[in-house]
């Protein structure tokens, strides 16, 4: 968690941005101007275990991921915190079953420049000396610890990663020059499957199933216990206009409705 946060820190972005995981639907694209130049961030959906098959939203960005230049991995100290202590093993679980579906998806995609980031070192008052050396020790060198949320080391960040991304400028600009190809341009607001791309059906045993690549892949990321969560889901279906059609479609019947093969329609409150 916190990309989302980190984006709309150092550039103009303004994406959704919520206390619980998995908010980012779509990729994100955000300007940052550090020293007289810029260079452009991409947030992407977070990945789930098994994304590089299919599952969750993430996996139907991980070609964004690969037109990158540099990857920034985020580490989430609030998922590891334990009182005051930060638990550097939950730390390491995390990155390693995001780089596992790296792999999966893509060698080449495994193999570039990766900077892993400490975020919301807020909740341990900035001090991250001890956490920076307990990673280090579990191969996880920190290039950067920062909060997203109050701003602390986000500059510094950014003077840290300009040399870096000129360099990588330079190198893409001379792989395109030798191969004659043209530089690839990140479009996501282009995406052909839009959460709103829905149909509704019923099936034999008069159940209502929502049937949409996107809108089940939301659907299947959903932890219906979180309130937030929930909250979220709500909020999605009805600004798509979901809620309303399937209030049209079960009215008078006490159908069930499935989003793909999910039972929802007792977290909708429809009629």
């Amino acid at each position: 968690m916190g990309k989302s946060s980190l984006i709309a820190r150092v550039s103009s972005a303004r994406p959704k941005i919520a206390d619980y995981p998995f908010t980012t639907l779509i990729p994100n694209l955000g300007v940052a101007t550090i020293h007289q130049r810029s260079f452009t961030l991409c947030d992407v959906p977070g990945l789930i275990e098994g994304a590089s098959e299919g599952k969750g939203l993430g996996d139907q960005f991980l070609r964004h991921i690969e037109r990158c230049g540099i990857l920034l991995h985020l580490l989430d100290i609030s998922r590891a915190l334990q009182g005051t202590e930060v638990d550097t093993a939950v730390l390491e679980t995390d990155y390693r079953a995001i780089r596992a579906e790296l792999n999966a998806y893509s060698p080449a995609l495994a193999a570039k420049r990766e900077l892993i980031l400490l975020n919301k070192v807020d909740l341990i008052g900035n001090d991250t000396a001890s956490v920076e050396q307990a990673l280090q020790a579990r191969s996880l060198p920190v290039f950067a610890s920062i909060s997203a949320a109050t701003g602390f080391g986000t500059e510094a960040l950014l003077s840290a990663l300009l040399p870096l991304i000129l360099q990588e400028r330079i190198k893409r600009q001379e792989e395109r020059e030798s191969s004659g190809g043209e530089l690839p341009v990140l479009k996501p607001q282009e995406q052909t499957r839009s959460m709103g791309a829905y149909r509704i059906e019923r099936d034999e045993k008069k159940r209502i199933i929502v049937r949409g690549a996107r809108i089940e892949q939301f659907t299947h990321m959903t932890n219906f216990e979180s309130e937030g969560a929930l909250r979220r889901f709500r909020d999605v279906l009805e600004r798509i206009g979901l809620l309303k059609a399937l209030e049209r479609e079960r009215k008078g019947f006490a159908a069930p409705v499935l989003i793909g093969n999910i039972r929802v329609d007792s977290y909708l409150a429809i009629e």
